[in-house]
């Protein structure tokens, strides 16, 4: 059993280096005309934050002051009229998605700019790929604070005909001064405690899944923040934090595991920090999941 490999990764305002990652971490080579997967690897799930779409399919934008303006992907500046770079690194990602063969969930949080006429119509948010299907995709929207988000959350196989549901999120790094001063300045703990109750309503509606593991940007300064310890309430079989940043010296990037509420177990195994950037200022972290037939349970 090889398990299932589930990442997930920031792209630094889709400025990471998306099929360099795929290559390097998952044995995925998209650069031929055909995709070509190592046959060694065991099948994974990437959950990813700040994903691009380039789509003239997108409804005109006039600019308004409720567009949030354009980020541009090089320099990270708020820019409204920015040309689009050309960066060896960008990728659309339904483009790379069928490039690679890979089954795709995204949904965007906003536009990235009204319509300028001087860059193609973008929007961004969160994205899930893998090698294997995605059923029953999910968009959750996220307590509003600094901006819209929404977190997305599929059904993937997982390990011996479980049911794993992966999740992505990103929280805000800050909200805004009125949000602050009325919230205490709870952003991301309130912004967590909504993805906690929007995911247990799914178990409750929705189909039952074997196990749930969720990852992301949580945008936390140090790891006992409160927004951590809540998360591990909620899914007490989260594999253990190595203490390593993932972003500078910060530790914004966790993954979190529960178990569902069906018989199947998993334990989760390899939990670590991806030391390659990859042409992001995040690191990406991974964990291995695999089907426990005596009883599941966290594993250092």
């Amino acid at each position: 059993d090889q398990g299932l490999e589930v990442a997930s990764w920031n792209m630094q305002i889709n400025g990471g280096d998306l099929y360099g990652f795929l290559a390097g971490e998952f044995g995925l080579d998209c650069s031929g005309p055909v995709p070509v997967l190592d046959a060694d690897n065991a099948p994974f799930v990437l959950l990813l934050q700040e994903a691009w779409r380039y789509s003239d399919d997108l409804p005109y934008t006039e600019p308004s002051r409720i567009v949030p303006w354009t980020i541009d992907e090089e320099t990270g500046d708020w820019d409204p009229a920015a040309p689009r770079p050309t960066l060896e690194g960008e990728h659309d990602i339904v483009e790379t998605a069928e490039a690679c063969g890979l089954s795709l969930v995204y949904v965007p949080s906003a536009r990235n700019g009204p319509d300028t006429g001087e860059r193609p119509r973008e929007d961004k948010g969160n994205a899930i790929l893998s090698v294997l299907p995605l059923t029953t995709p999910i968009a959750l929207d996220l307590p509003l604070e600094g901006g819209r988000k929404v977190a997305v959350a599929a059904t993937v196989g997982g390990p011996l005909g479980g049911r794993l549901r992966v999740v992505t999120s990103h929280l805000d790094v800050a909200s805004t001064l009125v949000r602050g001063l009325i919230s205490g300045n709870q952003t991301r703990t309130r912004q967590a405690k909504g993805l906690i109750d929007g995911l247990a309503r799914t178990e409750r509606d929705g189909p039952l899944t074997d196990a749930v593991v969720v990852g992301g940007d949580f945008n936390v300064w140090v790891p006992n923040e409160t927004t951590i310890k809540v998360m591990l309430e909620a899914f007490p079989d989260s594999p253990e934090w190595d203490g390593l940043p993932t972003r500078g010296s910060f530790p914004p990037d966790h993954i979190f595991f529960r178990q569902g509420r069906t018989e199947t177990s998993f334990i989760v195994t390899d939990y670590r920090r991806v030391g390659e950037l990859y042409a992001s200022d995040h690191n990406a972290r991974r964990v291995t999941i695999r089907y426990a037939p005596q009883g599941g349970g966290r594993t250092p």
